[in-house]
């Protein structure tokens, strides 16, 4: 059976081939434990081993890679960036040792762009950027490129709704490699709506799951280290072969140069317009007011300020909805910083359920 290709809009060339169907994308992380190991570095491949940290914890191509569907199928003799990226990400995530050699990749490593040295410094984004090309010529069965010219045009905004993707922020202020070191405030939530061709949609919402930060006072030398977001939902500061946890708040403090987002899926994300949601009928256009506000309320629990994880969440809400239902008695905040965070707002403006400031 043929799968549908998606509606192209205007001025958009149709793909020829896709190769992964967006509904078989699973986006969800299949199994939850701590980070792997760190990745030795072997000379000047720090720039390397950023970059493979952050696709083993990109959730649908790790799930992917997991599943060896590649493999199975793969019949190109020699080098194939698929399979190499295959039995690293399996070797990561299943190893139990402090840190491993990325040796395959090292070795093919003029295979994934001639221009790289393992003893020579190189550019975390110019190597994302060939492995990701390495990836897709392994997918498209060996075809590297097409010779035929087209007509290009430059856009600023987003055609097609990404499951995954990556923001360069430039740091290079010239060719002479001086840096440019100017702070960017980056969201761990993004909501991509704006910045759409089509902004008359939904929310899309995306979460923040990898940052890549190079120290050093110019672009030709330096280190780059990176943070990402493993399969517990916890962060880590991966550099080279130390892998420590940390929290959000020094994620999102870094001069980040790379920076990785994964579409989210959102508590309330699933439901339509004008469906029941705990007893209310949401009103036609509220949907967009009520997931920023669930944002809001998902941004809070993550951060995790009263230990209170999603699944107490949900349990307080629906604890408290069943209370007012049956009693109409309003719950009482077990804390004043509960009673002023955004679930006290959601639970009046969405489940119109009150909630009370603690007495005494």
């Amino acid at each position: 059976m043929n799968t549908p290709l998606p509606v192209i809009a205007e001025g958009m060339t149709p793909p020829q081939r896709i190769l992964f169907p967006p509904e078989e994308i699973c986006m969800d992380w299949q199994q939850r434990q701590r980070p792997g190991p760190g990745l030795r570095n072997l000379g000047s491949t720090c720039y390397i081993n950023v970059i493979l940290q952050c696709l083993t914890y990109t959730p649908p191509l790790a799930n992917y890679l997991l599943s060896c569907e590649h493999s199975q199928l793969c019949f190109q003799q020699g080098f194939c960036m698929m399979c190499i990226m295959e039995a690293h990400v399996r070797k990561v995530l299943r190893s139990s040792a402090s840190a491993i050699w990325p040796k395959a990749v090292i070795r093919d490593l003029k295979l994934i762009g001639e221009e790289f040295e393992p003893d020579t410094a190189g550019d975390a984004f110019e190597f994302l950027c060939c492995a990701l090309k390495a990836m897709q010529r392994a997918c498209l069965g060996g075809s590297s490129k097409c010779e035929k010219k087209v007509t290009i045009s430059k856009r600023v905004t987003v055609h097609h709704v990404p499951k995954v993707f990556t923001v360069c922020l430039e740091r290079a202020a010239d060719h002479t490699g001086k840096k440019i070191s100017t702070f960017v405030e980056y969201p761990e939530y993004l909501d991509l709506l704006p910045y759409m061709s089509d902004t008359a949609a939904e929310p899309l919402l995306y979460s923040l799951y990898a940052v890549v930060v190079h120290s050093g006072d110019t672009c030709l030398d330096g280190h780059f280290f990176c943070y990402t977001k493993a399969s517990n939902g916890l962060w880590y500061k991966m550099d080279d072969e130390s892998v420590d946890n940390c929290g959000i708040h020094a994620v999102l403090r870094q001069q980040a140069y790379l920076l990785f987002y994964a579409r989210a899926k959102g508590m309330l994300s699933k439901f339509p317009e004008n469906t029941k949601l705990a007893g209310v009928t949401l009103r036609p256009g509220g949907r967009a007011d009520m997931m920023r506000d669930v944002g809001r309320l998902e941004r809070w629990v993550d951060r995790d300020p009263l230990g209170f994880s999603k699944g107490k969440c949900k349990g307080f809400c629906a604890g408290a909805e069943h209370q007012w239902k049956l009693h109409r008695k309003p719950v009482e905040a077990p804390s004043l910083d509960m009673f002023h965070s955004p679930l006290c707002m959601v639970m009046d403006k969405w489940l119109q359920v009150p909630m009370l400031k603690k007495q005494g």
